[in-house]
Order: C-alpha cells, then structure tokens, then sequence
C-alpha cells in the first residue's frame, strides 16, 4: 500500500523550505492530493470537471470545524495552479504560508472524518459482511484526551477464521476485491491514514495458545493487545451510544494485566505518557 497521506506532511513541509522552485511546486501539488483525498474519504468523490474548490463548496466545507478562512484557502489553491500550470511560485515565506493554510484543511477534514459517529457507521456497515460477528474501538477516538482530536479510527475485527487467515498470508492489499472496506470512500481513509483496522480470529485469540502466541508475535508491538485492551469498546447497534464498555472476557483479563504491569513499573502507566509528552511540548528549541 503507498504511503499514508498523513504521514507526507512532514516531506510536504520540508520541499516548502526548499529554495529550489521544483521542489517547493511540489509541496503545493501535493498538499493539495491530500485535500482531494481526504474529501473522497468523506464521500465527496470528484464529479466530471469538477476543481478541489467546488468540491470543497459542495461538502460546505467552510461549515467545518477548524476550516481556514475562505479566502486564505482560496489563494493557497490558487498558488498551487499557478505553479502546476503556469510554473509561477512563489518565494519561500510565501509557500510555507500557503502550505499552513492547506495543513489546517486537511486537519478539518480529518476532524471531519474521525469520530464515533463515523467509526459506528463503518461498524454497522462491517458486521453485515459474512463471517464478521464482532467490531471494536480502540486507541485515542475510544478514550479521547482532552485538548487532543483523535487521528484516525482505530478497528479491531473479530471474524470466523477466513478474512484473518488471508490477511496473515497474503496482506490487505489482495484480500477481496469488493464489499468488505472496499467503497471508494474507505479506500481513501485508509489512504489518507484516517482509518486502520485489525483482523483476529475471535473463535482462537485469547482460546487457543499457539493461535493467540503467534498472532501477538506477528505485531510491531508485541504488548499491543495488552495495551488496547483497556481502551477497547464494543460496537453495540442497540445502545443509543452505540459504543459499550463491554468486552470479551479476554480483553477484561488483559487489563488487569496491563494495570499490574503499571504498579510493578514493567510498562508506563498512560499518565506517564502524556506526562511525557508535554514536557517534549514544552522543551525550547535551539535558536
């Protein structure tokens, strides 16, 4: 899979400093890429003849929470079609401007994109595919901090064996060629790395050893389902919330693993964490 959208930004930034024209005309393409991307995964795919700026008028984007002021926005794409079209950009203050402009759009549209609301539509739509009997929240969108937004909706996915088996062989990339997370708008989230998901045998994890052991080994973090399993809620169609506190017996085991783990300093506790994080904040930068 190319690399997530969200994680261009940095490169983005970077090719905006850069004296050389090329590479500060690409930054401005490719903010705005990840713009049209990110309305696809709102379900605003791109009509015939249609520029980013209607596109953005018909999502009533201005409406959004965290949306740049239209003006600004409206130059800052105006500055990328000079310099794709007309080789005309601007100074480098006037690109790394125009750059902020476009990153604060792309952080309304994954505000936009990133909530319960959203993640129980995806849910409700996963349960209906054959074989999926169980979705799960987990991560920052299942246990928000305050004065922090969520980055993207975390799924974990029980199913009965056969969407896990291929996943673990062959990667998502070829799984099925349609239905299950298929529609142009989540492919686009997924791009845009708004929406990741985990699929486990809900019949072997946490019941059959050898399953269980290999399945936790094959992850980055081999703690992972020991550290979401405090944060996990349980999609609920029937609830008005439709997120539950309940969980399968084994997530409720690993949480009290993970505490004990807490107390005995072996892992830090999630305080720490942001502990940790603000005084990264808060270290001065070199002159």
């Amino acid at each position: 899979m190319a690399r997530q959208f969200e994680r261009q930004w940095p490169e983005i930034r970077r090719f905006s400093r850069s004296q050389d024209e090329f590479h500060r005309t690409t930054a401005l393409a490719m903010a705005v890429g990840c713009l049209e991307k990110g309305l696809a995964a709102l379900g605003f795919q791109r009509q015939e003849g249609e520029g980013i700026q209607k596109r953005l008028r018909r999502a009533r984007f201005t409406d959004f929470k965290g949306a740049p002021e239209p003006n600004r926005l409206k130059s800052a794409i105006g500055a990328r079609n000079h310099a794709v079209h007309e080789h005309t950009v601007g100074a480098v203050d006037d690109c790394n401007k125009h750059i902020g402009i476009l990153y604060r759009a792309w952080c309304a549209l994954r505000k936009a994109f990133v909530t319960r609301e959203n993640a129980a539509l995806l849910a409700k739509a996963i349960l209906q595919e054959e074989g999926i009997s169980d979705v799960f929240l987990f991560g920052s969108l299942a246990t928000p901090k305050r004065g922090r937004d969520p980055r993207d909706i975390d799924l974990l996915l029980f199913d009965s064996g056969d969407y896990s088996y291929w996943l673990n062989q062959y990667g998502p990339e070829n799984v099925w060629e349609d239905g299950f997370l298929e529609t142009q708008a989540e492919q686009a989230a997924i791009r845009c790395g708004w929406l990741d998901y985990t699929v486990v045998d809900g019949r072997q994890f946490g019941k059959d050893p050898t399953y269980t052991l290999s399945l936790a080994q094959s992850q980055p973090d081999p703690l992972f389902f020991v550290n979401i399993s405090a944060s996990l809620r349980t999609f609920d169609p029937s609830s008005s919330k439709k997120w539950s506190d309940k969980r399968p017996q084994v997530f409720a085991r690993l949480a009290a693993l993970r505490k004990q783990l807490e107390i005995e300093s072996i892992v830090a506790s999630a305080g720490l964490h942001r502990g940790r994080a603000r005084r990264r904040r808060r270290r001065p930068t070199s002159a």
